[in-house]
């Protein structure tokens, strides 16, 4: 599905169902297909769930692939009318990073279901990425008990490449909204190479206005783990590097204030580490 998608309401009575071509036999043997009950399915393990909305699930034969549907009860369908569904917004901030060349997962099926513009149901199916975990789990579990010189190695290297995919995210006027760590996946291409890519974009939006404001909100939640794990240099740094050779004297020291005046309107819980040896 390498088709440019827009943030859109895609049916507004029955279904708006579409698969790659590739993945239609496949995913119709687990009942995911325009004439099956997908808002039903539960085609392999449950990796996240929230009370009555989400459900995530991984799915490993006869492809690798990842399932997340949304099925609202009726008094919450209201919530959705005519209005873009999460799934409809990741189809959406998907094309939308693959455009501006940033890496992102594969969507292979997407499908919408609605009566009289009220939601009912929604799903986005992408294909799994090898060899990957969270930039959370990585800092939390690895980096953060490596000998310095390697925690500098890889620090370097994977905030080269968060800063490269800030920086055409915002050229591009496309931003994240939720650029937690956990969103950030670290693919592991060899022992010391370690490819980013931004996943799980739900509320991402497109916008030439308001840049500064925006930008703010991507880089608040990115810099929420950042409170702990990061020296003030180390984010300063970053932010001096994201904004580049043209930036305004003292700009990068406001950006950095204004970030943190945002995360204090609900300031990061403190992290409780343990060693492990």
């Amino acid at each position: 599905m390498k088709t440019q998608f827009k943030r859109r309401v895609w049916t507004l009575f029955g279904q708006k169902f579409m698969v790659d071509n590739a993945w239609q036999a496949d995913l119709a043997l687990l009942d995911i297909g325009p004439d099956k009950k997908w808002w039903e399915a539960e085609p392999g393990l449950l990796i996240s769930e929230s009370k009555t909305v989400t459900r995530c699930y991984s799915i490993d034969n006869p492809q690798a692939f990842y399932f997340k549907r949304y099925i609202y009860p009726f008094k919450r369908t209201f919530g959705y009318w005519c209005r873009t569904s999460k799934a409809a917004v990741e189809l959406f901030a998907y094309s939308e990073m693959n455009k501006l060349n940033i890496a992102c997962p594969q969507v292979v099926a997407f499908g919408e279901r609605r009566y009289f513009g009220l939601l009912f149901g929604c799903f986005i199916a992408t294909k799994t990425i090898p060899n990957t975990q969270t930039l959370s789990e990585f800092a939390l579990e690895k980096w953060y008990l490596m000998a310095a010189s390697e925690k500098a190695y890889f620090y370097q290297q994977i905030s080269e490449q968060v800063i490269d995919y800030l920086i055409k995210a915002h050229q591009g006027g496309f931003f994240h909204y939720d650029l937690k760590w956990r969103n950030i996946l670290l693919q592991e291409i060899d022992k010391k190479t370690l490819k980013v890519i931004i996943i799980d974009p739900p509320r991402a939006r497109t916008s030439q206005l308001l840049k500064k404001w925006h930008r703010v909100r991507d880089l608040s939640a990115l810099a929420r783990l950042s409170v702990e794990l990061l020296t003030p240099y180390q984010k300063m740094r970053f932010l001096i590097q994201y904004l580049g050779k043209n930036q305004q004297k003292g700009e990068a020291k406001a950006l950095y204030r204004a970030i943190e005046k945002h995360l204090s309107r609900r300031f990061p819980a403190p992290l409780n580490i343990t060693l492990k040896k």
